[in-house]
């Protein structure tokens, strides 16, 4: 029997509610969607009532994700970025006029389901991919907790500590490429 077939109802449900409410805390721990969305939502005023000044690059406040902005370019049929990027985007190679990016091919195409929704919908990306990978996490090491043959509630505690009491959770909410590309790369080991 499966684990999920040997679940009550109320576990099923239960297990539902866990897996939303974890994606919920991770997209919400986003720095940037907490600033922004909650607190001030033009980033200029924020960076001002902050009173950064110059210390803390205006990167902090703005989507930094590479993996996306070149996500973009694909769907436009470019294969790198042809105005130049934001000087925090540092991680890109300028060449003939175009800006490539140092990151694999896996972690560009990861974010295309974020961008052609983005075309539709106006939504933070990054959020939107962080809340997708705490919530695959979460079902995955549920699933895989009450595959080892776990109880339910113990399943769920394992579960919790592995979703937010690692560094998948802090390293996931910054919401960068490179953090992205870790989360997913996690999210694709559990499900293998």
């Amino acid at each position: 029997m499966s684990p999920a077939t040997s679940l009550t109802r109320n576990q099923k449900l239960a297990a539902l509610a866990f897996v939303l409410g974890v994606a919920l805390v991770y997209y919400a721990s986003h720095p940037l969607l907490l600033c922004r969305q909650l607190i001030i939502r033009d980033d200029e005023a924020l960076y001002a009532r902050l009173h950064l000044g110059n210390d803390l690059p205006y990167a902090w406040l703005t989507e930094s994700d590479y993996s996306f902005r070149l996500a973009e370019a694909l769907l436009q049929g470019k294969l790198g970025l042809t105005e130049p990027p934001p000087e925090w985007v540092n991680e890109t190679i300028p060449l003939r006029g175009r800006y490539y990016s140092v990151f694999p091919l896996g972690s560009v195409l990861t974010m295309l389901p974020f961008a052609l929704a983005h075309r539709l919908i106006a939504f933070s990306p990054s959020g939107a991919a962080i809340a997708l990978i705490g919530a695959l996490a979460t079902f995955l090491f549920l699933r895989f907790a009450l595959r080892c043959g776990r109880n339910f509630r113990d399943a769920v505690w394992l579960t919790l500590f592995s979703t937010l009491g690692t560094w998948l959770w802090t390293n996931t909410a910054m919401g960068g490429a490179w953090q992205l590309a870790l989360g997913f790369a996690m999210t694709g080991e559990l499900a293998a």
